[in-house]
């Protein structure tokens, strides 16, 4: 054997597995679906490394993750009874790290697979019904309040709807509809601020495609294994480790800025990004 061998010896995810806590206990910083199901990732990957740890989850969506087969102990988030050891897990922006890499990181994790198994919903979920015939496409323009910086503008959306195949369904999700006229497409159907969680996860996880920024649906779209479009611009690093979602981003030398308050150039990584369906 060559002194520089290597095959025998003990891979990263080996040597790092030994150091991981045999117990732990979790909640999310931010409390967002989108943080709560990055998280869910992470700790999916902690429980299939250290399968002999205890794992619980304080999650502000236990009513659902607790529908999946998992070893993973999920109780509805108290601030007020959390123990004392446990830990909250967020992140800290202006890194090249995905978020999911940087909660990991927190465990003393280095997983290969960030998987988010979620339960299966009907297409008729509480306030989810909307013609679902053919092809369906999922839009979720808007981002959550945390940064104004992740909103592709109002005309290059209505652009791309009314750019959609007309024989398709384009169903809109968000607290809100983002539209003040509902764009000139023949199928769409907003049911923006009527969804229960369980409709807004069957919505995406039936739809033929996703369209968004990075958000819950980017998430839950990567959970359902639906191909999705995310609209990164330079807020952020387009870094996600999720293989089935192009990400489009600007990289202009203030990105990623991370930034909350109002961007001083106009937000010019987003307006840099157009989109038709072709």
């Amino acid at each position: 054997m060559h002194a520089d061998d290597t095959s025998h010896r003990p891979g990263l995810h080996a040597i790092a597995s030994r150091f991981l806590p045999r117990n732990l206990s979790t909640y999310s910083v931010a409390g967002g679906l989108g943080d709560e199901l990055m998280i869910w990732g992470v700790l999916q990957s902690f429980a299939a490394q250290r399968p002999s740890a205890r794992v619980t989850f304080h999650s502000r969506f236990a009513e659902v993750l607790k529908q999946v087969p998992s070893t993973i102990h999920v109780i509805p988030y108290d601030s007020g009874s959390l123990p004392k050891d446990s830990k909250g897990l967020g992140y800290v922006g202006k890194t090249q790290l995905s978020i999911n890499e940087q909660m990991a990181s927190r465990l003393g994790l280095v997983p290969d697979e960030y998987p988010i198994p979620l339960p299966s919903f009907p297409r008729d979920a509480p306030g989810g019904k909307y013609p679902s015939t053919g092809r369906i496409i999922v839009i979720q323009p808007v981002a959550s309040a945390w940064t104004p910086n992740k909103q592709w503008p109002l005309a290059y959306w209505t652009t791309l709807v009314e750019s959609l195949p007309p024989d398709a369904t384009v169903v809109e999700l968000g607290q809100s509809s983002f539209f003040p006229a509902p764009p000139r497409h023949p199928r769409f159907v907003s049911i923006a601020g009527s969804t229960s969680v369980p409709a807004y996860l069957a919505a995406i996880s039936h739809a033929t495609v996703f369209l968004g920024p990075p958000s819950s649906g980017m998430h839950v779209a990567h959970a359902y294994g639906v191909p999705s479009v995310i609209i990164v611009g330079g807020y952020e690093a387009p870094v996600y480790p999720y293989p089935r979602a192009i990400q489009l981003h600007t990289d202009i030398s203030c990105s990623p800025c991370w930034l909350c308050s109002a961007c001083p150039y106009d937000r010019a990584c987003l307006r840099n990004i157009t989109l038709r369906w072709c």
